[in-house]
């Protein structure tokens, strides 16, 4: 703030006490390159080390600057320009306006990689969690279709709930895979999707690759992948949970006879 309210008092004085183009150009010269160089000291030795690599353009453009500005402060100490007209100001003055817009140009684009930049890394950790959270999940997750029902992704929690492999799974359906012991359970569970948009926590029987039946939580949400609705599903085995309450009840049932 100090320094803004020294080159603006400078600059008064020299447009309407003392006029001078030049030595108004040299002092709006110094104030950039002042600004300049310390923004490029703030994203060359300020910013973190793992962030170096986001701001390496935009650090090669504030150097410009400060190229620039340098040259352009001892241009007019050593040459002077004792015009007053703006647009007869010389050949390094045009040259200046020309490199100082190309710079201008080369900052936004080194603007832009850094928010584009930025935002993949964001995006590529993201995924990268999901894709932990997704694999590394016990329930039996399956991604599929919903044109066609056709199974997209599974998880290792469904080859361990169901026994069907990643090759016997993707490209078939739960039809094929005869994965429902009731086909009217699908059936409803289709049309609550298609009505609500989600279903939470149905109690479904299922059926193995073996053919051994197990207790599952059914959720499914529908989700949209490249401008296609798609059905995120996760199947939550209970059959021990289950197992164990009718345990449970039947040794209360036997202690009431008792």
């Amino acid at each position: 703030l100090l320094l803004l309210a020294v080159f603006a008092l400078v600059h008064t004085h020299l447009t309407y006490i003392s006029p001078s183009l030049s030595a108004r150009s040299l002092n709006v010269s110094i104030a950039l390159l002042l600004v300049c160089g310390q923004c490029l000291w703030l994203l060359v030795k300020r910013v973190d080390a793992d962030m170096r690599h986001l701001t390496r353009w935009t650090s090669v453009v504030f150097g410009g600057y400060c190229l620039l500005f340098g040259t352009r402060i001892v241009s007019l100490l050593l040459y002077p320009n004792h015009a007053h007209d703006f647009f007869n100001s010389g050949t390094a003055e045009g040259a200046f306006l020309v490199a100082s817009q190309m710079l201008f140009i080369l900052f936004t684009y080194a603007l832009g990689l850094i928010v584009n930049q930025r935002l993949l890394e964001e995006l590529q950790t993201q995924e990268e969690k999901l894709s932990k959270a997704f694999h590394s999940s016990p329930c039996a997750i399956l991604l599929t279709r919903m044109c066609d029902g056709k199974i997209l992704e599974i998880n290792g929690g469904f080859t361990k709930n169901t026994g069907f492999s990643c090759a016997e799974a993707v490209g078939k359906n739960t039809v094929d895979l005869k994965l429902w012991v009731n086909p009217g359970d699908r059936t409803h569970m289709v049309e609550e999707l298609m009505s609500r948009g989600s279903v939470h926590e149905y109690e479904i029987p299922f059926r193995k690759k073996t053919g051994e039946l197990f207790t599952g939580l059914f959720s499914a949400e529908i989700i949209t992948i490249n401008n296609e609705k798609c059905l995120f599903s996760n199947i939550y085995n209970i059959s021990k949970r289950k197992r164990a309450e009718e345990e449970r009840g039947r040794l209360l049932a036997e202690r009431e006879q008792l």
